[in-house]
């Protein structure tokens, strides 16, 4: 009998829900027979079996959309490589500018030029000499000859 009445509605339950319009019907004992008309029915091998089908179905694509390729913890690790390429961008856009400013003043600035020449080409001027000592005194002489003179403070 169930099974000839699968896909349609069961006739005591129309019965049922109409015997519930009736303006007499006290609250109370309609709210009891709707508990009892929405927790009894039952479910054939069948509907269970689909039932069963579909709830793996839908744990299988919620693993899928975490773990899966191109999924959300794969979503994650783009975010902070994204996060990581966008901080090596702003960098790279600072060194950018001091780089622009040093040229300009390359070109423009005859100072910064010779400042460059002297510091990183160990250059001179036309009219300057390096003096160049032939017995440098190391650091440990002077404070050894400051040692045995008094120290040059003149408190003795």
């Amino acid at each position: 009998m169930d099974g000839d009445r699968e896909g349609s509605i069961d006739g005591r339950r129309i019965i049922v829900l109409l015997y519930l319009q009736r303006p007499y019907f006290d609250a109370w004992k309609r709210r009891r027979l709707l508990t009892q008309l929405i927790a009894s029915p039952t479910m054939t091998v069948k509907q269970k079996f689909f039932l069963a089908a579909a709830l793996m179905l839908i744990l299988s694509t919620l693993l899928l959309i975490v773990f899966g390729e191109n999924g959300l913890t794969d979503r994650q690790h783009l975010k902070s490589r994204y996060r990581d390429v966008v901080s090596e961008n702003t960098a790279i856009a600072k060194e950018n500018a001091r780089l622009f400013r040093q040229i300009e003043r390359l070109k423009n600035d005859p100072a910064y030029i010779e400042s460059i020449a002297r510091s990183e080409l160990g250059m001179i001027g036309s009219n300057e000499v390096i003096v160049k000592p032939l017995n440098p005194i190391s650091s440990d002489s002077v404070n050894h000859a400051n040692d045995e003179t008094g120290g040059g403070d003149g408190n003795r």
